[in-house]
């Protein structure tokens, strides 16, 4: 029997930072994605808000929409998504869901100072205001399931273990090759202890499921003031957290029945844990040129976050003759700094008296600017870097939104947003390039002593491209294209008093 080892932390951290267990450039941009809907208002009209404000959902787009504000606010959201994903891998389809219920938004203005003059000149009001957002929801399923008649994850292992002698392997691939060489699922030539290949060899049945959960949010505290109301300016402190955790269950089995070595089944579990925490800073401006034109424009700063990973695998394998093995890697935590990407955005709202606005904005997020850095492990940041760069670029989004009055008490609204490719051109990814495309679709009803209650719905479409392992020879692995469906669900209980 091949004997585990342990390692030290130090080689731990040092050896998670040279292989695939470390965050990758998709992993990154995960982190750094946003949603504007984080109120049902602002969710039905597609979060077209930069020229609008009014909203306290709208503190992450634009934080001087709180100047529109003449007395107390509060609004609380509560928010159900249903993700759905229809994956095709080799020769199947399959389709996985995940339901989460989650608060969408908590908010509070607060009228600092409001002027008794003129309404046209001078300084009218002064707001704080305070509110949370969730700004990510990962909660999602994916399945992804095909019968492989070229290679085989153990494959990926020994191509990743050549060149290491057999006596270092454990120690110096703690988390994957050196398992699997524990599990014989990777053995060396006769005659060679640093050349390994595959016991499996024909058509394997390759099931992964992967369970994300988590989320990002906002905690923003936002001052606002209002000039003869036709000028409106804001600034806004953003406090991010965020948590993320992914659990990867990829199986092998020998559906036939018919391979050599009795190889049987295999599994092959990780674990990965991420916590994130960090600010940035929020500048916005509302200007009313007429009375039925409003304008609008707002930066969203980069900001440094510590981030935090947590990972771990285990893998086992069992054979005809009745053998079974089953090893884990250790524990290990890798810390390092993300650079998060600028924000920026134009808007322009009509304004049809009291019956209907019409509003559009504009986003461009530069995520060719995301970055990492770590003092522990220089070069896998300055190699993820280079890839980031290479990788992304600047990505566009235009947000349209409608609202039309039917009653005093009632309003119907819709709203539509496109959002871009962050890949840059030339980039293969098999069509699951993530451009985004949400229609919504809902309304809002005022009640008695300033009470208000708003429902909206998201439907909101991409597709994503996936491999589960990689090799060398691109044509003897498979990668899986998921379309994704989310529908969101958002209501908001408000008061003005």
């Amino acid at each position: 029997m091949k004997k585990n080892k342990l390692i030290t932390a130090t080689l731990a951290i040092f050896f998670y930072s040279l292989h695939a267990t470390a965050q990758t450039e998709g992993d990154i941009l995960k982190l750094n994605m946003q949603n504007s809907f984080t109120t049902a208002r602002t969710a039905a009209m597609g979060g077209a808000f930069t020229a609008l404000g009014g909203d306290l959902g709208a503190t992450q787009t634009n934080p001087a929409g709180t100047g529109v504000f003449k007395s107390q606010h509060f609004t609380m959201a509560l928010a159900f998504q249903n993700a759905k994903n229809n994956t095709g891998y080799i020769d199947k389809n399959t389709i996985a869901t995940k339901n989460n219920f989650y608060l969408s938004n908590l908010g509070y203005n607060l009228p600092l100072y409001q002027s008794k003059s003129d309404q046209n000149k001078g300084l009218q009001n002064v707001n704080l205001s305070v509110a949370y957002a969730s700004t990510t929801n990962f909660a999602n399923n994916t399945e992804v399931i095909g019968n492989n008649d070229k290679s085989n994850l153990s494959s990926r292992f020994a191509q990743d273990a050549n060149g290491i002698t057999d006596t270092l392997l454990v120690k110096k691939l703690p988390y994957t090759a050196g398992l699997a060489y524990n599990a014989y699922l990777i053995n060396p030539y006769s005659g060679s202890r640093n050349q390994y290949y595959s016991p499996i060899i024909g058509t394997v049945l390759q099931q992964q499921s992967i369970a994300e959960r988590g989320g990002t949010k906002d905690f923003n505290i936002n001052f606002a003031a209002n000039y003869a109301n036709k000028l409106y300016l804001g600034v806004g402190m953003g406090f991010l957290s965020g948590n993320y955790t992914a659990n990867k269950i990829f199986s092998e089995q020998d559906v036939l029945d018919t391979m050599r070595y009795d190889f049987k089944n295999m599994s092959f579990i990780e674990n990965v844990t991420t916590q994130t925490s960090g600010a940035n800073l929020k500048l916005g401006v509302i200007f009313l040129p007429l009375d039925w034109l409003r304008l609008g424009g707002a930066i969203q700063t980069g900001s440094r976050i510590t981030a935090s990973d947590g990972y771990n695998t285990k893998i086992k394998s069992v054979f005809d003759n009745g053998d079974s093995f089953e090893y884990s890697s250790p524990e290990n935590t890798f810390i390092y700094d993300l650079y998060t990407p600028l924000r920026s955005n134009l808007g322009v709202a009509l304004i049809a008296g009291d019956r209907g606005i019409f509003s559009v904005d504009y986003e461009m997020v530069a995520y060719n600017q995301m970055r990492v850095g770590s003092t522990d492990a220089p070069f896998w940041a300055n190699a993820l870097n280079q890839k980031l760069a290479e990788t992304y670029r600047n990505v566009n989004s235009v947000r349209v939104g409608g609202e039309y009055r039917v009653s005093p008490s009632t309003s119907l609204r819709a709203g539509y947003m496109g959002q871009g490719s962050p890949f840059a051109a030339g980039v293969p990814t098999s069509g699951g390039n993530l451009a985004r495309n949400s229609v919504s679709l809902g309304f809002g009803f005022k009640g008695v002593e300033g009470i208000y209650f708003d429902l909206a719905a998201v439907n909101s479409y991409q597709k994503s491209y996936y491999e589960p392992y990689t090799l060398n020879d691109a044509k003897k692995y498979y990668g899986a294209l998921t379309k994704q469906n989310n529908l969101n669900v958002v209501m908001t209980l408000g008061a003005r008093f």
